[in-house]
């Protein structure tokens, strides 16, 4: 049966027709959406989780996110030029997203810096495992109980939306 027979079952087990190429493609452009936005968000382990980690998740995620895009596959026959574009502008949408989620908790580090900094309490600097970055404890506490609203709010959820859409 071979590595190729085998995979066409799976991909037929996934309710997508025995179309390996079409299957691929459609991974590939949704992988890389997927990893690079999974790579930089602060909480989906930031910069403190290993590769590997983040490769599978971003695995887990683009084929729980798939069957909801298979019915976009329109065009099958893509030429290698035409996907590479395709393939660079997907991870240019994730690393926007990726950066924008950033930004938020970098910001929210920033204020609770510049607090501490004016109470004259900046001399101590813990490591944020999240960022790999140096921060005030005021600023490592507001990180902290920004990712824990983030999550208690369902932040993390609409963000996972926004990267399948």
């Amino acid at each position: 049966m071979g590595f190729f027979g085998t995979l066409k079952g799976i991909i037929e087990s996934l309710g997508y027709s025995a179309d390996v190429d079409g299957f691929l493609v459609l991974f590939g452009l949704a992988f890389s959406r997927i990893a690079v936005a999974v790579s930089l968000s602060p909480f989906l382990g930031g910069r403190s989780a290993s590769n590997p980690i983040k490769i599978g998740l971003a695995i887990l995620l683009t084929l729980l996110v798939l069957p909801s895009m298979k019915q976009g596959l329109g065009q099958r026959d893509i030429g290698s030029l035409l996907f590479i574009a395709l393939l660079l502008k997907e991870a240019a949408i994730g690393l926007t997203i990726g950066v924008l989620s950033q930004l938020i908790f970098i910001a929210i580090q920033t204020a609770g810096a510049l607090v501490d900094t004016a109470r004259g309490m900046d001399q101590p600097g813990l490591t944020t495992p999240q960022l790999q970055s140096n921060a005030s404890v005021l600023a490592q506490l507001k990180f902290q109980i920004s990712l824990v609203l983030f999550v208690t709010l369902n932040g993390h959820l609409f963000y996972l939306r926004g990267l399948a859409r």
